[in-house]
């Protein structure tokens, strides 16, 4: 299932391409179809009985300077929302940058320290 805000989006998804569709969906409604970034989670429920009980959260990648589309405010909307699940004590932070890049220079890294 997919949801937002507490309410149900779609029920009973039957596959993973329709899950990406739903997603794409409900974002573009959420920011306007711009390239903007919302506070508002997007929760996709995925239950089965061989499937362990585990919570993932994927956040918006870091950014320092916004593109024309966004608005000034989207950094800041990141960084919070970083920072709000950085807060929760049972958090695991899976980093992802590329292997080209320096890892000491990474905001990633300097977030997960």
């Amino acid at each position: 299932s997919l949801e937002c805000s507490g309410r149900i989006i779609r029920d009973n998804i039957p596959t993973a391409h329709d899950i990406g569709q739903h997603i794409n969906t409900e974002q573009n409604r959420l920011t306007n179809n711009r390239d903007q970034i919302s506070k508002q989670v997007l929760l996709v429920n995925v239950q089965a009985s061989w499937l362990p009980n585990l919570t993932l959260i994927d956040l918006p990648g870091i950014i320092q300077v916004t593109s024309r589309q966004q608005d000034s405010g989207s950094v800041d909307i990141i960084q919070e929302l970083i920072q709000d699940y950085l807060d929760r004590p049972s958090t695991i932070i899976l980093a992802i940058i590329q292997a080209c890049n320096d890892i000491e220079t990474s905001a990633a890294i300097k977030y997960a320290k």
